[in-house]
């Protein structure tokens, strides 16, 4: 629906779905669409921080452990919690 009127999907749409394709072992689609979506760039800093933790999810389950870990310690700060 999004797409058909150019208009943007909401960044809780683009987490669940990037979710949904880790689980179901489309690592590769999970990680494009999670870099999609950080590309457009989310006003909130929690949704960039969300989508920075699924980022680093997806990457640990593709055996990509210091990539995971940059963007774990990506989303502690962009949280405020650093």
């Amino acid at each position: 629906l999004a797409a058909a009127h150019a208009l943007p999907v909401p960044v809780e749409l683009q987490l669940e779905a990037a979710r949904v394709e880790r689980l179901s072992g489309r690592r590769e689609a999970a990680l494009a669409r999670l870099r999609s979506a950080l590309a457009d760039g989310p006003e909130a800093p929690g949704s960039r921080a969300a989508l920075l933790r699924e980022t680093a999810e997806t990457l640990e389950t593709m055996g990509r452990g210091a990539e995971a870990m940059a963007a774990r310690i990506e989303s502690v700060y962009r949280n405020g919690m650093a």
